[in-house]
């Protein structure tokens, strides 16, 4: 059976590398290196080392104490050492950039005596920043940058385009109803009036919404309405469809806005109908 090492160092190179020397008695076939810490018990770093190296550099986590050992495979018979003697504790501390963050002069210290606390209150007031012979807004909402390089500012003061109406719109897929009723799969239905799910952004919407029996074909009904007081609260508004309900198996919805000032954010929609006879075709 093979001599196991001597000498097993482990010395912190950096925030969280750890280079391990050691001296073989002889030349092994391979070494294998493990580690432990006060969390995890002995774990193989790796058991092909080159028989004839004594040294090694491991990635460590930094402020975690890690003890090391190796053994040794005979070249001849393949059989392993014992395990050589553990080496000392090492820990790799973090790296302290700075000791201090400045504001016009004035600095805070970031080292500073005393028992831990896991959280600082601090106050930090900025009278402006400038950039070269530019200025940063301070009351800005969004910054959007280009492939270009220029960077331009989002406001909600803009709702529109340069003034004028985006047309808005979304369309829903066709649906029967089945996923929450399955019995109504080949029954027809008559759609009365849709409601919607808003959160009152801007007061006097104008919102339009219409209904599809074919798909999207053709809109056979179409209701405007003005909805919304601008207090910010969630709400919900009927849309009653003129002349009476629209009947068919399978229904698409549209709701649309078109506002150059106005802010629509709708939540949710639902159709209310009731149940005709059995679908079915006479040839």
């Amino acid at each position: 059976m093979a001599n196991p090492q001597t000498g097993v160092t482990a010395t912190s190179t950096s925030s969280t590398g750890i280079t391990i020397t050691w001296t073989i008695a002889e030349a092994y076939l391979y070494q294998e290196l493990q580690y432990q810490t006060p969390y995890i018990n002995w774990t193989t770093i790796s058991a092909s080392i080159k028989g004839t190296a004594e040294t090694y550099s491991f990635i460590a986590v930094p402020n975690i104490e890690y003890m090391f050992r190796l053994r040794g495979q005979d070249a001849t018979l393949e059989t392993w050492s014992d395990w050589s003697d553990v080496s000392f504790p090492c820990t790799c501390a973090l790296d302290v950039v700075s000791e201090s963050i400045f504001f016009g002069g004035s600095s805070i210290d970031l080292l500073v005596e005393g028992t831990y606390s896991d959280t600082v209150t601090a106050t930090i007031t900025f009278d402006g920043f400038s950039l070269d012979a530019g200025s940063i807004s301070t009351n800005y909402a969004h910054y959007l940058a280009s492939s270009t390089g220029a960077v331009y500012e989002y406001s909600d003061a803009y709702e529109g385009d340069a003034g004028e109406k985006i047309p808005c719109e979304w369309q829903s897929k066709e649906t029967n109803f089945v996923d929450q009723y399955k019995e109504l799969e080949d029954m027809q239905k008559n759609v009365h009036f849709a409601r919607l799910y808003y959160v009152d952004k801007t007061a006097n919407v104008s919102t339009i919404i219409k209904l599809s029996n074919d798909g999207g074909v053709t809109w056979k009904k179409s209701v405007t309405k003005s909805i919304g007081t601008g207090d910010g609260k969630s709400k919900s508004a009927d849309f009653f469809f003129p002349e009476g309900p629209l009947s068919g198996q399978f229904f698409t919805i549209k709701i649309e806005n078109n506002d150059a000032t106005s802010q629509l954010q709708w939540t949710a929609v639902g159709l209310y109908f009731d149940v005709g006879g059995e679908d079915f075709s006479v040839s």
